[in-house]
């Protein structure tokens, strides 16, 4: 049996709809991540302004990047290279 070859356009929609995939479910990732950090953080209450600004800023990552995801849209990519 001989191997299947697919035309050059399916391989490059194939891979830039791998790559968008990727970066879309990464960012997401982090995303909760960071956001399940925020949440554990917010059961302590110690007085150090320390903590509170190392709580500021794991709640700020996650706003980061949502702005990211909306401004790149790399779910948008991904379905427009799978649809290709």
């Amino acid at each position: 049996m001989q191997p299947v070859t697919y035309p050059g356009l399916y391989e490059e929609a194939d891979g830039a709809s791998n790559r968008q995939q990727k970066t879309y479910l990464t960012l997401i990732k982090a995303e909760y991540a960071f956001l399940v950090m925020a949440a554990l953080f917010s059961l302590g209450s110690p007085e150090s302004r320390w903590y509170y600004l190392a709580y500021a800023m794991i709640f700020a990552v996650p706003f980061a990047l949502l702005l990211v995801r909306a401004f790149l849209k790399p779910e948008q990519s991904w379905y427009q290279a799978r649809a290709l």
